[in-house]
């Protein structure tokens, strides 16, 4: 048998890959070959022509039976302790009970958040502080309800950047303010998920009325990634997620599908048990973005393992910056759920 033969016969024996498995190693192998291309090459001094022979590699034997096989790397995948810390939540959210449909979401939070203004010329990218907010929400899916939000005064990363803000005239921020406010429902015939021209009606996002369908949902993602101009990557999924977990208190079988969808995320990783700031323990989970435009930033959500709530998401720096007065990985800005549950009343 000659060599063409031999290569012929390599892999024979070897079962179909699953469907769409050779498409994607093949996109897989041409992204990976494009990125080689691109780095810096050291050209070896060019040896004189010999007679061609046909020879083959053992390299290149391994790739065809990889490639029949199906399991080339295809790329960032889901970490497989975090896929499964993940699998686990959405079982034990979808096994809860139905929650009343025309009752409050109730939540209540404390955070801080990044809040800025324009610097002088020596700091380019502006002059940052924390402003911590404790809000306190309950809405029903008519949008009537009620927010006392309090917002405290500026906690800053360092003494750098308090000068700096003094010395342009110590500008507000938007700390220090405390309201109390009650909305009536929406009127009738203007849907509720939209924010409205009148005063007095906040905005409520029916996440009951999302898919529990993991497949169907992640669509749904994806829409909304594209809406909010970031693009469908793993990375604002995973940000879309945590937003519809956030102070919302969504149906079991809805918390369980958004938590199947954030396990199937390629980058996802599992940090493991972990205390929030209100002391309780919790499941971390986190993905890191290295196309932000503040560095290298990464997503924290924490969840209780018991219950499927949301505990606390953060916003972490992992590079130095040379616009916050702080050693990296700086806190950029996190919440703390304290309370999330349905009631039938607002106090």
């Amino acid at each position: 048998m000659d060599e063409i033969e031999i290569l012929r016969a390599v892999g024979s024996d070897v079962p179909p890959p699953p469907a769409g498995a050779k498409q994607a190693a093949r996109a897989a192998l041409i992204a990976a070959a494009t990125e080689v291309s691109a780095r810096p090459t050291f050209r070896w001094p060019r040896l004189p022509l010999q007679r061609p022979r046909l020879v083959i590699p053992a390299v290149i034997v391994s790739l065809v039976v990889v490639l029949a096989l199906g399991i080339v790397p295809l790329g960032n995948r889901p970490d497989p302790a975090a896929a499964a810390a993940l699998t686990a939540v959405a079982d034990v959210a979808a096994a809860l009970p139905a929650a009343p449909v025309d009752s409050y979401r109730h939540t209540k939070s404390e955070g801080a958040w990044l809040s800025g203004i324009g610097g002088p010329s020596d700091r380019p990218d502006g002059i940052w502080a924390l402003v911590p907010v404790t809000r306190e929400l309950w809405i029903k899916p008519d949008g009537s309800g009620r927010l006392i939000e309090t917002r405290g005064q500026p906690i800053w990363f360092g003494p750098a950047d308090k000068t700096a803000w003094v010395a342009v005239g110590s500008p507000d921020l938007g700390g220090g303010r405390h309201t109390d406010t009650r909305f009536g429902p929406t009127p009738p015939g203007a849907d509720p998920s939209q924010p409205q021209v009148w005063p007095g009606s906040l905005r409520y996002e029916d996440v009951d009325a999302l898919p529990t369908d993991p497949s169907a949902l992640r669509q749904l993602i994806d829409q909304r990634a594209a809406a909010n101009g970031g693009g469908p990557t793993d990375y604002e999924r995973f940000t879309i997620v945590g937003d519809l977990l956030r102070e919302t208190a969504a149906a079991p079988q809805v918390r369980a599908a958004l938590y199947r969808v954030a396990a199937e995320l390629g980058g996802v990783q599992l940090i493991g048990s972990t205390t929030d700031r209100a002391g309780r323990t919790g499941t971390a989970v986190v993905m890191t973005n290295a196309q932000s435009s503040r560095g290298l930033e990464r997503r924290v959500l924490i969840f209780d393992p018991s219950t499927s709530i949301l505990l606390e998401e953060q916003d972490v720096l992992l590079h130095q910056v040379d616009w916050l007065d702080a050693n990296s990985p700086i806190v950029i800005g996190y919440a703390t759920y304290l309370v999330s549950d349905i009631v039938e009343a607002i106090p």
